[in-house]
């Protein structure tokens, strides 16, 4: 989990639901394109931005 060394137990798994559903919904949001052959992605531009960053 990003930032993990820094939480408590409940922050870290808190933080882990969020990235997870996070990872789903880029999963979702990709598989498309993969499906019809399209060109690779860049995944640089994708970014997660987990609770400590607002």
């Amino acid at each position: 989990v990003p930032g993990g060394a820094k939480m408590d137990t409940a922050s870290m798994l808190d933080e882990a639901i969020r990235y997870t559903k996070f990872l789903k919904r880029q999963v979702r949001l990709l598989e498309p394109h993969f499906q019809l052959g399209a060109p690779m992605f860049d995944p640089s531009r994708l970014c997660y931005y987990h609770s400590s960053d607002t």
